[in-house]
């Protein structure tokens, strides 16, 4: 039996699920900097391409916007929420052309790895082989991925105080590195679109009530 997510089924108008490991269960974001990288390849490749201009020059030379252009995947790809941990990442979107995901992942995730590679004087590989990705066909299969990817941060540990034990650490809503303050209107991340799973809950107060629900 092939691993689930790993036989992809790519197609026109599809929400999926993406996920990624580090190799050999390494880390493969060691530092803010590093976390802050991935999303700004996400705004590079997502958004509208801007205008670069060259000193010396009055606008962007034309091969440079070509090449911007030809890699860019603003209106191919939409990211609906994602969450990055130190061991992996995990999103959730939707794709409006065949390939849309497919060259998103394999543009940014090349980017990042040389990135990463030089800044940490490494070589090699560095997830865990091709990413997966498993279809969502359901609004409700949808609305639950959000709802456990925005969740994957809640790292909880034991504390005993005498004969009272307390439970401490990180909660999803103060965790940086995810799109759930999106949802909250906390953070502009442009390239995240909140408008459908929004719209499939009833809304950001309903979805709040979501996420305070814990499990499936």
């Amino acid at each position: 039996m092939p691993v689930k997510g790993k036989v992809k089924d790519f197609r026109e108008g599809g929400v999926y699920y993406i996920y990624n490991a580090g190799i050999e269960g390494r880390d493969v974001f060691g530092d803010d900097e590093d976390f802050r990288m991935w999303e700004c390849l996400m705004q590079k490749y997502l958004m509208p391409v801007e205008e670069k201009i060259a000193p010396g020059f009055k606008g962007t030379r034309p091969y440079l916007k070509r090449r911007y252009e030809e890699m860019n995947l603003y209106g191919q790809v939409e990211i609906w929420a994602y969450c990055l941990l130190r061991n992996g990442l995990h999103i959730l979107g939707r794709q409006t052309t065949e390939r849309g995901i497919t060259d998103l992942m394999r543009r940014a995730g090349t980017r990042y790895v040389m990135w990463y590679n030089q800044k940490y004087k490494r070589r090699g590989p560095l997830f865990e082989g091709i990413y997966k990705a498993v279809l969502l066909d359901q609004p409700s299969e949808i609305l639950r991925m959000s709802k456990i990817i925005h969740q994957k941060p809640v790292v909880g540990s034991v504390r005993r105080f005498g004969l009272v034990e307390t439970v401490t650490g990180t909660t999803f809503d103060e965790y940086p590195y995810s799109s759930y303050g999106c949802y909250l209107g906390k953070e502009g991340k442009t390239w995240v679109m909140t408008k459908e799973v929004l719209e499939m809950a009833g809304g950001v107060g309903a979805y709040g009530k979501l996420m305070q629900l814990r499990g499936g």
